[in-house]
């Protein structure tokens, strides 16, 4: 029992943590391009070394092709990701962005044959509606954003893409490996950007950004894999919709984005949904 609520703890602290970057988003002034090679880079630099000591022959993970695709899928889903943040609302932001499981249920059914079950179909709908309400009111309010709203759809299914393929992959990889193997290839990609736009910000915005990097890729992932050993994958899984919650609070209190009867009410249909097709696939079904 203490191991449980320990690691319950750990999970709502990771939640916490990872709500951090989206806000912190809206606060920066790097470029989408130059926010994703710092959110891949950090947690890149500090697992190599962890993957090495482990076991040296494992780096060759990192030039698999499906780990290729799962990185290049993982940097699009940033760059879309930062993308998003930058021009939504941060509530508006995350839900959206938690669209992923149902996508996820859908490409697995139609793309590896998953056993469907029609209970997903009803859990699509409900994120659908969720966001058809979002997003009306939005547009009667005056202030639709079809590039903000776009970008975290593609991230949600992009997210989706690269969570088929690491179920795919025909390692079985640690959570550290997976973590590094999502992120290697990206940072590698990214960096002859980051010889061109990197150099145009301050130690103090690239530290910023490294620190939440930090927090976020590092310190979050290692807090929620090491508690999921002590308690099942449904209830980590579940649990981790807090961060939603997260981000809705950290937007209220620091940017002041207000939060509306709308926004609560299609955010619940749209987290339903979510839950509803990842307990389907716990399940079985």
């Amino acid at each position: 029992m203490e191991k449980t609520t320990i690691a319950i703890g750990m999970i709502v602290l990771a939640t916490a943590v990872w709500s951090v970057m989206g806000v912190y988003t809206h606060l920066t002034t790097l470029s989408p391009t130059a926010l994703t090679l710092v959110r891949l880079a950090v947690p890149t630099l500090v697992l190599t070394p962890l993957v090495w000591w482990g076991n040296r022959s494992r780096l060759s993970l990192l030039w698999h092709p499906w780990s290729l695709l799962i990185a290049g899928l993982n940097g699009v889903r940033a760059i879309l990701y930062f993308v998003g943040f930058q021009h939504l609302p941060v509530g508006q932001a995350i839900l959206l962005l938690y669209t992923w499981p149902v996508m996820l249920a859908i490409l697995g059914a139609v793309v590896i044959k998953e056993p469907w079950r029609w209970m997903r179909l009803g859990w699509a709908a409900l994120c659908l509606i969720g966001i058809t309400l979002i997003e009306w009111t939005s547009i009667r309010s005056g202030m639709p954003n079809a590039t903000g709203v776009m970008a975290m759809v593609l991230s949600a299914l992009t997210n989706a893409c690269m969570l088929l393929a690491l179920r795919r992959h025909p390692d079985t990889m640690s959570a550290s490996e997976q973590v590094w193997v999502q992120n290697g290839m990206g940072a590698l990609c990214l960096l002859p950007f980051g010889f061109m736009t990197l150099p145009q910000y301050t130690p103090t915005q690239l530290g910023g950004a490294v620190l939440v990097s930090l927090m976020v890729g590092v310190v979050g992932y290692a807090l929620f894999f090491k508690a999921v050993q002590w308690v099942s994958p449904v209830t980590g899984s579940f649990l981790a919709y807090l961060e939603v919650v997260f981000t809705f609070c950290l937007g209220y209190w620091v940017l002041n984005q207000a939060i509306t009867w709308v926004m609560v009410v299609g955010g619940g249909l749209i987290v339903m949904g979510a839950i509803g097709s990842q307990w389907g696939q716990h399940r079985g079904h």
